[in-house]
């Protein structure tokens, strides 16, 4: 009988082995220390042996103990050990979490039986450790436990390691100051904004490091940044936008990023009136609706963009551009309905070069400069009227056929006129032609395009470049410097002695001779403020006017 019972005792330990629970383990926080402990017992009968096996001590190897940690949200496993129990069935092992403060599951098998589960609350310690070395100012020493301690804190000192001795003792003592810390995930942050803005500044980074700190900051910030992210990539301002920032005056970079996108993208990237227009792309910028509907309607908006252009140093804030656009337009649309000035007369057989600045529709009035009214040949096309001062030029190169109107007896006058369409008509007016075989010697010039042979011939004749060694530029607007420069190399002037222009500085190295060289000829002249304007595009009147006169002196010679 004692024999049965002790069979079905061991069958029934052996099934509800699984079962069995061990005395809850103990978990503490060890003073003074940076870890924590997990110590007590497991019993035979917590591996479901019988009384029997146990009062006669049947034979079992030394218990091993696997215990594990997780995370009650999600499961994810935090820390992991095995251990053997010694002859008494105690066991003890200190650990780490890599998290804060909280509530986790703790797991105990022995036998590859589950022994135990159950919760406890753990308190870091190696957050602790920080707060209380933090008041001592021994950057050194704080410097060395977080190093020490860093796997353990969950702390990203990758980028930190590199940044120079003194760098990284400011950046220990900045973090110093902001002790104690609540959390690790809260040092945590701290420590990544001090790298951060300590990279934006260090020389131990190159331009392209600190770019790359810059995006993983913007994208950071969510989908709300992404768009200016993207402009400040697409524009290659990263250095100077870290540069602005750096010169101190914001308190966030978070909240200047659209403004500090703004500066940049002006300081380096606004070379000529119509780079402006970017920042209006989008709305990037916060311009008020009304105020940027009137800017893409405008009928002048070459000559707001012009006035922008000239008074774009004072742009610093988002609001700023938006109160200079909407003063621009004004003044630009009260310009074109003012009755012109007669025009100072210019020097030469041929006018002043047309210095309108519309390449839309109609030039403002008092910025365009008229030649002595000449009689007029009867009007070729039904829309010369408000180009009444570039209307022999365009008649008699029309006539000449090196320019022609549209199908519906339109010239388009205030049009602005493309590379190719300017160098088309210089090679019909000046009867260029290509002396030798070959290729135009640009990839976006093909020999089925209507400009070809123009082309091909005044790039023989080195009277026009391309935008690059390969790529001619067709379908960009041409500037007065452009048209400049190409008519000086038909006329070859000597050289002009007189007075610069107000924006001397905005003149091109490469266009300085041909402006003043034509302004020396009288073919181009400047506005009634001495200035030129060299980045201003032409429209289709005033290269008529230009080439025109720039034809008559070649003629007289």
């Amino acid at each position: 009988m004692r024999i049965k019972t002790a069979i079905i005792s061991m069958a029934l330990a052996i099934l509800l082995g699984a079962s069995a629970q061990a005395s809850q383990p103990y978990v503490e926080t060890v003073p003074g220390e940076v870890y924590s402990r997990i110590s007590g017992s497991v019993t035979p009968a917590d591996l479901g042996y019988s009384e029997d096996q146990i009062r006669n001590r049947a034979p079992y190897t030394p218990m091993q103990i696997s215990i594990s940690i997780t995370d009650p949200q999600n499961g994810e496993l935090l820390w992991a050990n095995q251990l053997s129990a010694d002859d008494g069935g105690n066991y003890e092992v200190n650990f780490i979490l890599p998290v804060d403060d909280g509530n986790y599951i703790i797991k105990l098998y022995c036998a590859y039986s589950k022994v135990y589960e159950g919760e406890f609350a753990y308190h870091d310690g190696t957050i602790d450790g920080f707060n209380q070395l933090a008041p001592q100012g021994n950057a050194g020493e704080l410097e060395s436990y977080m190093r020490a301690n860093a796997k353990y804190m969950g702390l990203d000192l990758a980028q930190f390691v590199q940044f120079t001795d003194s760098e990284r003792t400011a950046l220990v003592e900045g973090l110093a100051l902001k002790a104690p810390f609540e959390s690790k995930a809260q040092l945590g942050t701290e420590l990544k904004s001090a790298v951060f803005y300590t990279g934006l500044t260090t020389v131990t980074l190159s331009d392209e490091e600190k770019s790359k700190l810059l995006y993983d900051y913007i994208d950071e910030q969510g989908e709300e940044y992404s768009e200016i992210g993207m402009f400040i990539k697409d524009k290659g301002i990263a250095i100077t936008v870290i540069d602005l920032y750096n010169a101190g005056g914001y308190d966030s970079l978070k909240d200047a990023l659209y403004e500090l996108a703004m500066r940049a993208f002006i300081e380096k990237k606004v070379n000529n009136i119509y780079d402006l227009e970017a920042l209006f792309e989008n709305n990037l910028f916060k311009i008020p609706e009304d105020t940027l509907k009137e800017y893409q309607d405008a009928s002048y908006k070459t000559a707001a963009l012009t006035l922008l252009y000239n008074r774009r140093e004072n742009i610093k804030t988002t609001g700023d551009l938006a109160n200079a656009l909407k003063t621009a337009l004004t003044e630009a649309k009260n310009a074109q309905s003012t009755p012109a000035p007669t025009a100072r007369p210019s020097g030469g057989g041929g006018g002043g070069g047309g210095g309108g600045v519309s390449t839309h529709t109609v030039p403002v009035p008092v910025q365009t400069p008229k030649p002595t009214p000449t009689p007029s040949p009867s009007i070729r096309f039904n829309d010369i009227g408000a180009y009444a001062w570039a209307e022999p030029a365009i008649n008699a190169l029309s006539k000449k056929g090196a320019i022609s109107g549209y199908d519906d007896g339109s010239f388009k006058p205030g049009g602005e006129i493309k590379r190719e369409e300017f160098i088309k008509i210089v090679a019909g007016a000046f009867g260029i032609k290509s002396e030798k075989g070959g290729a135009a010697e640009f990839e976006d010039v093909k020999e089925s395009d209507w400009y070809y042979e123009a082309v091909k011939a005044c790039r023989e004749h080195n009277i026009t470049d391309g935008i690059s060694d390969t790529v001619f530029g067709v379908g960009r607007a041409v500037t007065r410097q452009e048209a400049a420069a190409v008519l000086s190399r038909i006329l070859k002037p000597g050289a002009y002695n007189g007075e610069a222009f107000a924006d001397d500085s905005s003149i091109a190295d490469w266009a300085r001779d041909g402006v003043y060289g034509l302004k020396a000829l009288g073919v181009l002249d400047g506005y009634e403020d001495n200035t030129i304007r060299p980045q201003q595009r032409l429209n289709r009147a005033e290269a008529a006017k230009i080439i025109y006169g720039s034809m008559k002196l070649n003629e007289e010679e």
